[in-house]
């Protein structure tokens, strides 16, 4: 007997607060729907965080701005600075967002957030790399680019993602049409030109290398004003890049 107006006088406590505080009851589809879509909303932050790392891995692969890292220290400054920063900063940020939203699920609330962008990007960095190397998805955008297929952003992406424009820089995928002592002569394969760039190769790299005619190497160095590369770092082409570029 006693209980039932304790019971009724909690509820009314409830109810009164709830009108004091205003809040709205939703309906159970509320939820659902919110629940489906922020993961949707989520799951296509990822995809397109994943494909921004995968295209990086493939910029660098391609332009051969990853062998820089095997030039040594100055390599490596260089490798710094030519690398992709803007597009890195565009994932971190869809990371930051992909936390956010994965803490409006209960496992997301419960989990720290430093372990939770930890596993977000090692996620992310394992997926890009692999989309990268098996699933062929650059390979197939890169030749409707070179058809001027793709529009937009993403054509110009990946219309420039051979790095031709490095030349000037001192950087160059190059084709070897001579070799005297440790001068090369060479072509850009990358460019449209028919001009030939003049390397100067490191002393004894050329003998030790044994750089032919007809090979096809990565160059970085110092570019001349009389349009000499002053080579620091020189260094064979995979060929599968090459047969892909060519």
């Amino acid at each position: 007997m006693t209980n039932e107006p304790q019971g009724r006088n909690f509820k009314e406590r409830v109810f009164a607060s709830i009108a004091e505080r205003d809040i709205k009851i939703h309906p159970k589809i509320y939820f659902v729907v919110r629940i489906v879509l922020l993961a949707i909303v989520a799951c296509m932050t990822l995809l397109v965080s994943v494909f921004i790392i995968n295209y990086v891995f493939f910029s660098l692969r391609i332009s051969g701005r990853n062998m820089l890292l095997g030039f040594g220290s100055q390599g490596w400054i260089w490798f710094f600075a030519y690398f992709p920063w803007a597009l890195l900063a565009v994932d971190v940020i869809l990371m930051g967002l992909l936390e956010w939203l994965l803490k409006q699920f209960r496992f997301g609330y419960r989990s720290p957030t430093l372990y939770l962008l930890i596993v977000l990007f090692a996620v992310t960095i394992s997926a890009g790399y692999f989309m990268n190397r098996i699933s062929g998805i650059d390979d197939a955008l890169l030749r409707q680019a070179d058809l001027h297929y793709l529009g937009g952003p993403l054509g110009q992406a990946y219309e420039s993602v051979r790095g031709s424009h490095l030349a000037d820089e001192g950087i160059c995928e190059c084709a070897v049409t001579a070799v005297n002592g440790n001068v090369i002569t060479a072509r850009d394969i990358n460019s449209t030109s028919s001009e030939f760039l003049t390397i100067v190769a490191p002393p004894g790299y050329v003998a030790t290398n044994s750089i032919q005619v007809g090979s096809v190497v990565f160059v970085a160095g110092t570019l001349s004003p009389s349009g000499t590369i002053q080579a620091f770092g020189i260094g064979p082409l995979a060929t599968s890049d090459i047969d892909f570029m060519n």
